[in-house]
């Protein structure tokens, strides 16, 4: 015969599984999808590139850019990141970002 703390435990087990499914679901539903567009290496669902980037990032980001292009998106954990690889590609973003805001006024 099943014992009324047997049952109970599963009930809560079930609760903490409908809440932890909830919190997956509302963390991947508000996740910033405005880089998507964007080309970028291959990551991994939840640590995205963090294990396979090391300690000397420098040389994996100059041959990224060469096959990427001089800007970029990785995923490092949560967290994204735009790469910007030459000072020409930085003025272009920032003379974007003047007439923007010179537009708006």
């Amino acid at each position: 015969m099943i014992s009324t703390e047997g049952i109970l435990a599963n009930k809560q087990f079930l609760v903490w599984g409908v809440i932890l499914l909830f919190a997956i679901f509302l963390l991947w539903f508000q996740q910033d999808r405005r880089l998507n567009s964007m080309s970028g290496p291959k990551d991994y669902p939840l640590i995205g590139i963090g294990l396979s980037l090391s300690p000397r990032a420098t040389s994996f980001f100059r041959g990224w850019a060469l096959e990427y292009g001089e800007i970029f998106k990785l995923r490092v954990g949560w967290y994204n990141w735009v790469v910007i690889n030459s000072p020409e590609a930085m003025k272009e973003i920032f003379d974007m970002q003047v007439d923007a805001a010179i537009s708006t006024h």
